[in-house]
């Protein structure tokens, strides 16, 4: 069986730990912790699966305004009282020059906030309709130890050692997997290490029309259409997902 990713996981992963672990400061501070949390990931979150995935954070100290220094920048804010907020982020995708699509593909998520501290990340079921919500959570939990550069301002996560809830190593998507829900990328090479590379390039929807760009950029073994590498780009920085090939995991990767 072969599963169908998306972006939305993996943007979600990179917003939380990414660039932001690569800052000066509090947010510096914030953040690190926040990587420590996902270190130990049941003691800090809870995740509800009932409609999408809804992440709750049981030791909020994310901010609103770090959300917006990652690039997660509102399309709209609904207030709830005099301290709470709901949050609704969407970035467009920036397609290739002369090509149309017969449907959007956006990427989207809520998120809740509470006395500027954020409490809860949700992500739509949409994007989960073609595998295990499972798999979001063992990303997740990998990018707790994440090896971090604080000089080139980048964070590199390898999922070689990590494994799911069924002890089984964590199940990547194929090339063909990531076109189908994606669309056409913002534009496609081959690079110097003969790996397919597929770049989806983002604007964030604010009401100024001006928001931040995002980029996530996929690297495929061309024969066997494996994702090799992910590269997350935000607005102050980077973040790598590297995968270890089919046969070093074990198994074929996306099967069961």
């Amino acid at each position: 069986m072969t599963f169908r990713s998306s972006v939305p996981r993996f943007l979600v992963s990179v917003l939380l730990i990414a660039v932001a672990l690569l800052a000066g400061g509090c947010v510096y501070l914030r953040l690190l912790e926040l990587r420590n949390q996902l270190a130990d990931f049941d003691k800090n979150f809870a995740v509800n699966t009932a409609d999408g995935i809804h992440l709750i954070f049981r030791h909020p100290m994310l901010l609103g305004d770090d959300l917006r220094w990652l690039g997660a920048e509102p399309q709209e804010i609904q207030q709830r009282g005099d301290d709470e907020e709901s949050w609704h982020v969407r970035w467009v995708k920036q397609t290739k020059p002369g090509v149309e699509e017969s449907s959007e593909h956006d990427v989207e998520l809520f998120a809740e906030l509470r006395d500027h501290e954020l409490q809860s990340l949700r992500i739509p079921e949409r994007y989960f309709e073609f595998f295990p919500k499972s798999l979001f959570v063992d990303l997740l939990r990998s990018t707790g130890k994440a090896h971090i550069n604080k000089e080139s301002r980048q964070a590199e996560v390898s999922t070689a050692d990590e494994v799911s809830t069924n002890n089984q190593p964590i199940a990547v998507p194929e090339l063909d997997s990531i076109e189908k829900l994606l669309g056409e990328p913002t534009d496609k090479t081959t690079g110097p290490s003969g790996l397919v590379r597929y770049r989806y390039r983002y604007q964030a929807q604010i009401p100024s029309g001006k928001g931040k760009f995002i980029e996530a950029t996929f690297f495929f073994d061309p024969a066997s259409g494996q994702l090799r590498r992910l590269i997350g780009k935000l607005p102050k920085g980077t973040m790598s997902f590297n995968f270890p090939a089919a046969k070093d995991a074990g198994q074929k990767t996306g099967q069961k």
